[in-house]
């Protein structure tokens, strides 16, 4: 029962079925605990929480679901890419949401970085934090830092993502 609803809040989650996503979600949380099932990753569910919750302008919302993945993984002592994505999205919120968090953005994101660069030289989170540090450089006006992260950006989304791919557009935003 409990793979079967983390699967159905997956299928509905991809077809961008967020409320009914995070009610299975939810069931997976609740169910989990009850049971005390050690297979499910609540960071996962947690992250993917967060992420529908920010696509629902819930962001107070997002930002804890967020953080309870940063606390869980507190515990594991090791960095996967759903760690650095949490620290990701809590720099992004940090930079663009909250008034006055740059700073705070800026330390998740570069911390995001050098766990992202520890993965793999070239994957997806690292991209996307470096794009994302890169748009802050950018209205800090430190065109050289801002300009160094979104190149290396571009250099790996460019690998990963279509090249019609927004995430790829915003960093040509950015840089022109």
């Amino acid at each position: 029962m409990l793979i079967c609803c983390s699967d159905v809040a997956l299928i509905c989650h991809n077809q961008g079925k967020g409320a009914e996503a995070l009610k299975y979600y939810q069931m997976v949380l609740e169910l989990g605990k009850f049971l005390n099932h050690k297979e499910i990753d609540y960071c996962i569910v947690y992250s993917n929480c967060g992420d529908i919750l920010l696509d629902q302008k819930e962001t107070n919302k997002a930002l804890l679901n967020y953080q309870k993945v940063i606390e869980l993984h507190e515990n594991r002592k090791v960095a996967d890419e759903t760690y650095v994505h949490c620290l990701n999205q809590l720099g992004l919120i940090y930079s663009t949401l909250k008034k006055n968090e740059v700073t705070r953005a800026l330390t998740l994101l570069e911390n995001s970085k050098k766990l992202a660069a520890r993965l793999s030289r070239e994957n997806l989170e690292l991209g996307r934090c470096l794009s994302i540090l890169g748009r802050i450089y950018v209205r800090l006006n430190d065109y050289n830092q801002a300009l160094e992260n979104l190149k290396r950006a571009e250099i790996i989304l460019g690998k990963i993502l279509d090249e019609s791919h927004h995430e790829r557009g915003v960093i040509f935003g950015a840089i022109a």
